[in-house]
């Protein structure tokens, strides 16, 4: 229809967009309603990634060599611009609240 190349989904039988440097296969899980506006909220469970070569280091996406883009809002659009990296911070430990026993 648009002319874009698609290659086929390896779990989910719709195609994925070729040129997307990443993709995602996801099976329906439910639509929640909001509102009168029309507005819905669509919940999937990802079933498979596909990541283009390169772009995986260590286990995580390479930001800089992605290269993403934002849509924020309307038809604006915006890059991500410099990365700074921070040292790590200090977390407090995490608490568990559990669940009173009946």
């Amino acid at each position: 229809m648009l002319g874009l190349s698609v290659l086929p989904g390896a779990v989910i039988d719709t195609p994925r967009l070729a040129a997307a440097p990443i993709s995602l296969e996801c099976r329906f899980h439910s639509v929640t309603p909001f509102g009168d506006t029309g507005a819905e909220f669509f919940v999937g469970e990802v079933v498979m990634f596909h990541i283009r070569d390169g772009l995986l280091q260590d286990g995580k996406i390479d930001t800089a060599l992605l290269r993403p883009i934002c849509r924020i809002g309307g038809p604006n659009y915006a890059s991500l611009g410099p990365i700074v990296t921070k040292r790590d911070i200090q977390q407090t430990p995490k608490s568990i609240i559990k669940p009173e026993a009946a």
